[in-house]
């Protein structure tokens, strides 16, 4: 099976780390999407579990 790759360009990868610190010290959750291995946004999720200190979980209505 050949290895797929996804591309982040700098800009989507701060983004990342923006939702991540936005929710430090809890748990964030998010997907990238795109097209064709290349990812052109990231769609931050809510963390619904019960203790997002140490567990996550995407709320699935999202």
């Amino acid at each position: 099976m050949a290895k797929k790759e996804s591309r982040l360009s700098s800009y989507h990868f701060a983004l990342v780390v923006e939702l991540v610190c936005s929710g430090m010290p809890l748990e964030v959750c998010g997907f990238p999407g795109g097209v064709g291995g290349t990812v052109t946004e990231v769609l931050p999720v809510p963390n619904v579990t019960s203790d997002p200190t140490i567990t996550f979980l995407m709320e699935p209505q999202v």
